[in-house]
């Protein structure tokens, strides 16, 4: 007896795998543009995080600089013509220079507050110079407004705002002031930048007020 023999073989036609194919270049276009698109957003995300921390890193170490300015401390030696500021226990603060000697075991209330009067504490003389020279060499140290910088104090950086403001009326209102203002509550108001020749700048900036009270 014969067997019937099954000619019937399995597989794709040849237009089932030329449809495959498109489709799979299709899906492989959209995914690259997709993809590609996130990998691009991706790394811009980094570069900006990285170009933002050099300008965190910027003003850290001009809030480092303002933070070394030194204060007033019970039972301690100070030279002939050191400045000291007053702390916020004081009713009156300002910065005052030393006549020489160790301080008192608490802080006095330095209410000759007039520039050149003296204050008496301990075994020193202290004399009033004004509210916030502290301030004043901050102000300096950070270079003028409108110009680019890059020191080792700092680093690189473009100064936007360096200059003094007080807040008065009611609701507070930032008015600008000048180094010599005898009012307490003077900030001292920085914004900082990217170089304005860093080819690789942003637009963001940062600022930050600087007070003695």
């Amino acid at each position: 007896m014969k067997s019937k023999i099954d000619k019937t073989t399995g597989g794709f036609t040849l237009i089932e795998v030329i449809v495959t194919l498109v489709m799979l270049a299709l899906l492989a276009t959209m995914m690259a543009s997709y993809f590609g698109s996130s990998f691009t957003q991706s790394s811009s995300s980094i570069f900006n995080l990285r170009k933002s921390y050099e300008l965190n890193q910027v003003m850290e170490k001009i809030s480092a600089k303002y933070a070394e300015i030194s204060r007033w401390r019970s039972s301690t030696s100070y030279a002939s013509g050191t400045v000291i500021l007053s702390t916020a226990s004081a009713s009156n603060q300002g910065s005052f220079s030393s006549g020489g000697g160790i301080s008192g075991a608490t802080e006095p209330s330095w209410n000759n507050i007039s520039i050149g009067a003296t204050t008496s504490d301990g075994s020193i003389n202290w004399t009033y110079v004004g509210p916030t020279p502290d301030l004043t060499t901050l102000q300096t140290a950070i270079g003028t407004e409108g110009q680019n910088y890059t020191n080792a104090a700092f680093g690189s950086y473009r100064v936007i705002n360096n200059h003094f403001i007080v807040f008065n009326g009611s609701p507070k209102v930032e008015e600008d002031c000048d180094s010599t203002c005898t009012k307490y509550g003077i900030y001292l108001k920085v914004t900082i930048g990217f170089r304005s020749d860093d080819p690789n700048r942003t637009g963001e900036t940062l600022t930050t007020l600087f007070v003695r009270r």
